[in-house]
């Protein structure tokens, strides 16, 4: 058996760095290309070769114990080879789980929406920007970081009771959009 091999079962950290440096320059484009082509994302590999190493770690490094060459390329090849039905496997397990959410789903139903869309309420925002002053449109991205096109700052300078003026003002001009009663009345 390989000496670099006989280091890793015997846990030296050094050889299980050169082993995943095997795997970096040999096994994780391979890897990434198969990925993608079965529909993952890329980014998916490093989760891929984690799994590979703990793979190779468990059960008293079972997995590495199967190993029975004697050269570097005949590692390189058995670590190609393992990776890739490592690979296979994992892609296919998330397909599963993938297909059993999209059935559980199905079988549930779309839930019913109680209330507007995300969709709706961008586009009331948006009309009722419209309708906002510029000033009342500094006023509220102010008051509550409102993430809206910049608009001028005012050019008066502020006391606080001008300040709670415009904010009433304000909510009277949402509340007058949105339909609802003043409370105070």
């Amino acid at each position: 058996m390989l000496e670099l091999i006989q280091q890793c079962l015997a846990d030296d950290d050094e050889a299980w760095g050169e082993l995943w440096s095997i795997y970096d320059h040999i096994v994780a484009e391979p890897v990434r290309k198969l990925l993608v082509r079965e529909g993952f994302d890329a980014s998916e590999a490093d989760d891929v070769a984690q799994d590979i190493y703990l793979h190779l770690h468990e059960n008293d490094n079972a997995r590495l114990r199967t190993f029975q060459g004697e050269t570097q390329r005949e590692l390189e090849i058995w670590l190609a080879h393992t990776a890739a039905n490592f690979t296979r496997n994992w892609i296919d397990a998330h397909w599963r789980a993938r297909k059993r959410e999209r059935d559980a789903v199905e079988v549930a139903g779309e839930r019913e929406r109680d209330g507007p869309t995300e969709a709706d309420i961008s586009s009331l925002l948006s009309e009722l920007k419209g309708r906002l002053s510029p000033d009342a449109l500094h006023l509220l991205q102010s008051q509550f970081g409102a993430e809206t096109d910049p608009a001028p700052k005012p050019t008066q300078p502020n006391s606080g009771r001008t300040q709670r003026r415009r904010l009433q003002h304000l909510v009277h001009i949402i509340r007058d959009f949105l339909g609802l009663s003043d409370p105070r009345k």
